[in-house]
C-alpha cells in the first residue's frame, strides 16, 4: 500500500514539474485575478466574468445532480454512487466560487444550500454503506456455509 503510494506521489510531483502545469497554473491565476474569460464561442470580443462562469458551472451540476436524483428509489447502487459524486462536486464547486457572489443574503443562502448537500452526501454514502454491508453479510453467510459443510464431510 505504501509503495502504491510512494509512486503516486512521484507521478504527481512529476505533473507538477512539466511546463504545461505551469502555465496552466499561471493561465489560471490570470483568469481569477481578471475575473473574466473568452465567451465559449472562441470569439475573443466576448467576455465572460467569472461570476457568469461560476452561475453557469452551478447551474450546470445543479441539474445534473437532479437529474440523477429524480427516482432515487428506483436507482440501483452504482447510480447513487454516480449522484453522490455529481453532489460532492456540486458542493465543491459551491465552495470554490464562493467569493464571486459576496453578500450577506448569498452568504445565507450558500451555507444552508452546503448544508444540504453535505447532508445529502450523508445520506447517499449511508445507503452505499447498507449495500456493501448487506453485499459482506451475504458472503459471510456463504463462507460459514461452507465450514459447517466441509465440517459435515469429516
Amino acid at each position: 500500500m505504501i509503495k502504491n503510494r510512494n509512486v503516486e506521489f512521484a507521478r504527481a510531483q512529476s505533473a507538477i514539474d512539466m511546463a504545461r502545469f505551469r502555465v496552466l497554473a499561471l493561465e489560471i491565476a490570470t483568469w481569477i485575478e481578471t475575473g473574466d474569460r473568452e465567451h465559449p464561442s472562441k470569439d475573443p470580443s466576448v467576455k465572460v466574468t467569472t461570476a457568469e462562469t461560476g452561475a453557469d458551472q452551478l447551474n450546470r451540476r445543479w441539474k445534473k445532480l437532479v437529474k440523477r436524483g429524480k427516482h432515487i428509489d428506483a436507482i440501483d447502487p452504482q447510480q447513487r454512487h454516480k449522484m453522490r459524486i455529481a453532489a460532492k462536486k456540486l458542493r465543491y464547486a459551491t465552495e470554490f466560487f464562493a467569493d464571486v457572489f459576496p453578500g450577506k443574503k448569498a452568504a445565507r443562502r450558500r451555507k444552508r444550500f452546503l448544508a444540504d448537500l453535505k447532508a445529502l452526501q450523508t445520506y447517499l454514502g449511508d445507503l452505499n454503506n447498507i449495500t456493501v454491508n448487506k453485499r459482506l453479510s451475504a458472503s459471510l453467510v456463504d463462507v460459514d456455509q461452507a465450514i459447517v459443510f466441509r465440517n459435515r464431510l469429516k
